[in-house]
């Protein structure tokens, strides 16, 4: 069977993932997203009758730069605000690594990429889509993926709709009657433009890996792997300002439960519309995201304080929230709240199946993927 990977090759995702598939016996085709950016690939050709698996345009300042060149030609109404360059200025962007800039025309460059792939596999299909693009382009756009589960029925964060400003977000707040959240990107991920927002009478405190820098009068913020602490209220109000003009999501912040002092929640992999590997990510700050210094906690600890039922419950809900979002796998991000009793769906990853080293029944987060696709195949289920 060939295995077609779109991705950025010189990624761990795609050679582990590739050395996976040839350990299992199969071919291993791999495509880049900057070829297709070029057009010096054509996907159809490549696409007919293999198995595609779309992975991360991620880490990779090329791609992230044809991506922000290909949103400059699609119109965008609902952000006229936003950040902007020119097709031809975004191609010639300067390196400038972890800077946060143009988001949102990186995601419409993103979602016109994904529309492209869709109608190339509709006039050549492949023998099995990991994840339909319609769904990648869906999980990166954080509010509409939010609402989507919600709608499932599924246990989420309450969220604040129409924030386009700090002083909008304070409005916000004092009519929800909230005073801590966590203000997102809405089209980033791995903690990008993520604040975990306190406010206080006299008082406001933001946690975040956002890192607010100042050039030539120029405000520039960058992902950094260190969570900074802000408690000027005018730092934080630029911060939000200069993020809000890209697009937010703002969501209440619930209190995570704790193991040993840390805070943590669970990154649960669904494949196949079932719960597999999972990692407890602890923390001392509010992120919990590995890259930024956290640990992988005891998850048998966990499992063993929740109880056989609630750790059942922990894997439902994370099934659950994969409903509305077609596709082989997805990452959901689950919190377990303070009490211990009762969970919410933080986020659900089109690309959250990178747990190096994690076994679940004897097989790797790849294994159980290419298991998954050949149990399809023989049995010509479809997606």
């Amino acid at each position: 069977m060939r295995f077609l990977v779109v991705g950025n090759p010189e990624n761990r995702r795609l050679t582990a993932f590739a050395a996976a598939v040839h350990a299992a016996g199969h071919e291993a085709d791999l495509l880049s997203w900057s070829d297709l950016l070029r057009g010096r690939a054509d996907l159809k050709e490549r696409a007919e009758g293999a198995v595609v698996k779309l992975d991360s345009p991620g880490e990779d300042f090329e791609v992230e730069r044809r991506l922000i060149a290909l949103g400059a030609e699609v119109e965008d109404r609902e952000h006229p605000d936003a950040e902007f360059v020119s097709a031809g200025h975004a191609l010639d962007l300067p390196p400038d690594r972890g800077r946060i800039r143009y988001a949102r025309q990186w995601y419409r460059g993103f979602q016109q990429l994904l529309r492209t792939c869709a109608r190339d596999f509709v006039a050549a299909p492949p023998q099995l889509l990991f994840n339909r693009p319609a769904t990648i382009a869906l999980q990166f756009d954080k509010p509409r993926c939010h609402e989507r589960v919600r709608e499932a029925g599924v246990e989420v964060a309450p969220a604040l709709t129409r924030v386009d400003s700090y002083e909008a977000l304070r409005d916000e707040l004092r009519t929800a009657g909230w005073s801590r959240v966590f203000v997102k990107l809405s089209w980033g991920s791995s903690a990008s433009g993520v604040l975990a927002l306190q406010v206080r009478p006299g008082r406001v405190q933001a946690e975040t890996s956002v890192e607010l820098t100042r050039e030539g009068g120029e405000v520039r913020l960058y992902n950094s792997l260190r969570v900074r602490r802000y408690t000027e209220e005018a730092e934080v109000a630029l911060i939000v300002d200069t993020l809000a003009r890209e697009g937010l999501h703002v969501e209440r912040w619930l209190p995570k439960a704790s193991l040993e002092g840390r805070v943590f929640d669970l990154r649960v992999l669904v494949i196949g519309g079932r719960a597999r590997q999972a990692v407890v990510r602890s923390s001392r700050s509010p992120l919990t995201n590995l890259h930024l210094d956290n640990e992988r906690g005891d998850l048998s600890a966990v499992q063993a304080r929740l109880g056989r039922a609630g750790w059942e419950a922990v894997e439902e809900l994370a099934v659950r929230a994969c409903a509305p979002l077609p596709g082989l796998y997805a990452g959901v991000d689950v919190l377990i709240r303070s009490t211990w009793k009762g969970a919410a769906v933080v986020e659900v990853n089109a690309f959250g199946d990178l747990l190096p080293r994690l076994r679940h029944e004897g097989e790797t987060c790849y294994e159980a993927e290419i298991n998954e696709v050949l149990r399809r195949v023989a049995t010509r289920r479809p997606q």
